[in-house]
C-alpha cells in the first residue's frame, strides 16, 4: 500500500507507517518563507515567562536565542516539540493536541502576573489562541509566512496517481492540495483513495470526491496512525 502525506518528510511517521506495511511519499503543500526576526526578540525573550509555538516553522526565529536555550517552551504539538528541542531548547513540553490543548497547557505552566506569554506565529493562523488566553498578557511575533506551492511537481503528480490513501495535516494545506490537484486534473484520482485527516476542520477543507474519509479521534499524529489503523482494519474485513 502507498501513502500521500501532506507534509514535511517525517521520518517517525515514515518508520510508523512501513510498520503497517504502507510506503510513503511526502509532499510538501505549503512554501515556507521565513521572516527576519523582530530586532528586540532577545530583549522580549528577556521578559516572557513561556513561549508559544503552533508550527515548526516559527522554531527557526530562535536559533540566535542561544542565551535563552532555558526558556520555557511550550507546543501544540509532538512534531514541534522535536524541532525546539533539536534547536536546543530543553524545557520543552508539547500539549499533543490542537490550538485548544495548547491554550490549557499555557495556562496550567503559566501565571498572568508572572509576564507576557511570548508567542511566534505566522502571517496566517488557524485559531486565535491570544483570545483563548484572555486572562494572559501575550506578546505576538510573526515569524513566517506560508503559501500554497505553485503546482504538483511530477513526482508529487506520480505519488497521487499511485496512493491509496493520503494523509492531510491542516485546513490549510488540504485547501492547497484541493487547488493543485484540481487544476492538474487529477481530481477523480481520489475516487480511488482514502482521506485521513487530523480534524474535521481539515476533511471539510479536503473537498474532493474521496472513496472515504476517516477523521482523527484527536488533533495527533498518534491519533492520525489510530485513523489509518481503523482504515486498514476496514479493508481487511472487505
Amino acid at each position: 500500500m502507498r501513502a500521500l502525506v501532506g507534509r514535511a518528510a517525517d521520518a517517525a511517521l515514515q518508520t510508523a507507517l512501513l510498520e503497517r506495511g504502507i510506503e510513503c511519499r511526502f509532499v510538501q503543500l505549503l512554501d515556507i518563507e521565513q521572516l527576519a526576526p523582530p530586532p528586540d526578540l532577545a530583549q522580549r525573550l528577556d521578559t516572557a515567562q513561556a513561549v508559544l509555538l503552533t508550527s515548526a516553522n516559527a522554531v527557526a526565529a530562535l536559533a540566535d536565542a542561544a542565551r535563552h536555550r532555558d526558556a520555557t517552551v511550550l507546543t501544540v504539538g509532538d512534531a514541534t516539540a522535536q524541532a525546539a528541542r533539536m534547536a536546543g531548547f530543553a524545557n520543552v513540553t508539547s500539549a499533543g493536541g490542537d490550538i485548544g490543548a495548547l491554550a490549557r497547557l499555557a495556562r496550567q505552566r503559566s501565571d498572568p502576573r508572572r509576564g507576557a506569554l511570548l508567542y511566534l506565529r505566522g502571517v496566517d493562523v488557524a485559531g486565535d489562541l491570544a483570545g483563548m488566553l484572555g486572562e494572559f498578557a501575550v506578546d505576538e511575533a510573526v515569524t513566517y509566512r506560508a503559501r500554497p506551492v505553485g503546482v504538483l511537481d511530477d513526482a508529487a503528480r506520480a505519488a497521487l496517481q499511485g496512493a491509496d490513501l493520503a494523509l492531510l495535516f491542516s485546513p490549510r494545506s488540504a485547501a492547497g492540495f484541493v487547488s493543485l490537484v484540481t487544476a492538474a486534473g487529477l481530481g477523480d484520482q481520489c475516487r480511488k483513495m482514502a482521506l485521513i485527516a487530523l480534524s474535521a476542520a481539515v476533511a471539510r477543507a479536503a473537498d474532493l470526491p474521496w472513496a472515504c474519509a476517516y477523521v482523527a479521534q484527536h488533533p495527533s499524529q498518534p491519533a492520525m496512525l489510530e485513523a489509518v489503523d481503523r482504515w486498514l482494519a476496514d479493508n481487511r474485513d472487505r
